[in-house]
């Protein structure tokens, strides 16, 4: 085995000094590479593995966040709300709710084929939460599942349940894993309403910043991840099934 070059208590050194140098100096992989090599002899690409394993562990034992590949050191503040937004439970209810509250903002009431006449739309998520036009067609949207198995299963499944309900178009997703995000975002409102309660400093100030950016950033992404996976879903009626295709 190598000797490492550089240790975890380096890393912490060099983001001292990166954040006293301010913006113009982003705090990544590869500026702490350069600001840990100290002799023109020093392995190049053993110091990058090294800066990439303190990162990887210094990151688990929440010392730093690590966020699109800037690297910033943690607070006791920030390591505190890391901690309580970790601690937080989330009910199935809850999700399934965040899940509905994304589609509604993201699906239409109403479709128009060719040049015939605007349609209305009832929507569904998951059986139980339902809306949209009271007399539209009815579209249910199945739960997201991450596992392509359950996935092909719902669909065969599906298949033969819509033989029964002609009235009622069905969605099954593409293979992700929204609800695991979802949930994530649930955890995250939570704690941040708690801070915004309880807590009044500075330094919170700038924890909250930081993290309210990250939600509005996650949640974005979130909506994508839906999307996608709506579109590369699958459609069933009446005992037929055809690729979505980006035309949800």
């Amino acid at each position: 085995l190598m000797k490492k070059i550089i240790k975890p208590s380096d890393v912490m050194k060099a983001l001292e000094i990166i954040k006293r140098i301010g913006k113009r100096m982003k705090s990544n992989e590869e500026v702490l590479t350069r600001v840990l090599i100290s002799d023109l002899n020093q392995d190049i690409y053993q110091t990058q593995n090294d800066v990439h394993e303190c990162v990887d562990f210094l990151e688990k034992v929440q010392q730093i966040t690590v966020r699109e590949g800037i690297i910033e050191i943690v607070s006791d503040v920030e390591k505190e709300f890391i901690n309580f937004k970790e601690s937080q439970s989330t009910s199935t209810p809850e999700i399934k709710k965040g899940i509905s509250e994304k589609l509604k903002s993201m699906l239409t009431l109403n479709f128009t084929y060719k040049n015939g006449p605007s349609i209305p739309i009832r929507w569904s998520y998951n059986d139980d939460i339902k809306w949209g036009k009271p007399d539209g067609i009815l579209i249910k949207i199945l739960p997201f599942e991450s596992n392509d198995l359950l996935i092909e299963k719902r669909i065969e499944d599906t298949e033969f349940e819509s033989a029964n309900h002609k009235e009622t178009l069905y969605v099954i997703p593409n293979s992700s894993n929204i609800e695991d995000k979802i949930t994530e975002l649930i955890k995250l409102e939570k704690a941040l309403n708690e801070f915004r309660r309880s807590k009044n400093s500075s330094e919170f100030n700038n924890t909250r910043t930081k993290y309210e950016k990250i939600q509005e950033e996650e949640s974005k992404g979130l909506e994508r991840e839906m999307r996608s996976s709506l579109n590369k879903g699958t459609i069933v009626y009446y005992y037929d099934k055809k690729d979505i295709d980006g035309k949800l």
